[in-house]
């Protein structure tokens, strides 16, 4: 089962994957390899913690939950399987566990000015422009189920933290 992913990978790769903007998985990872490269400033940071823990947890539901299928219209493809589940650890888990560790071990220290609202932004102005209920097959009640249990799961680590 292994062995079909580089395969497929290969496929895809020859399809010219590009990031595609209707998902906000790569949303999240731009902003994270952004804030990294750039130095944004530390008021960045808890929008960061929740944008790749909210990356986590929907990708943990959608992968191991339900539908456990993405459907990609830009290259006609459906990752399910063994493919969507290695796409999970590597785009949404380890970012998230990156940035928690980096969180929890002090590395970053948490400011106590008031976060920026860039995550409401970002999720606001994707909410606008795509619709998640299309593009995941989920409902609105699961999609406010992931936020639920992504503020609640964050609100957890920052109580490690302050």
């Amino acid at each position: 089962m292994l062995l079909e992913i580089p395969k497929t990978l290969i496929i895809l790769a020859g399809k010219g994957i590009v990031i595609c903007p209707q998902y906000f998985t790569n949303w999240i990872l731009s902003f994270y390899m952004i804030n990294f490269y750039l130095d944004f400033p530390k008021e960045f940071l808890l929008s960061l913690l929740l944008l790749v823990n909210l990356g986590s947890v929907g990708g943990f539901y959608i992968t191991y939950i339900t539908p456990q299928k993405l459907y990609v219209p830009l290259l006609d493809f459906t990752i399910e399987g063994t493919l969507l589940k290695f796409i999970d650890v590597f785009a949404h888990h380890l970012p998230a566990i990156h940035i928690n560790y980096l969180i929890l071990s002090n590395t970053y220290f948490l400011p106590k000015l008031p976060s920026s609202d860039i995550f409401y932004i970002m999720a606001l102005i994707y909410f606008l422009l795509n619709d998640p209920h299309k593009r995941y097959d989920l409902t609105y009640f699961q999609i406010f189920q992931i936020f639920l249990v992504t503020l609640t799961y964050t609100l957890i680590v920052l109580n490690f933290v302050i």
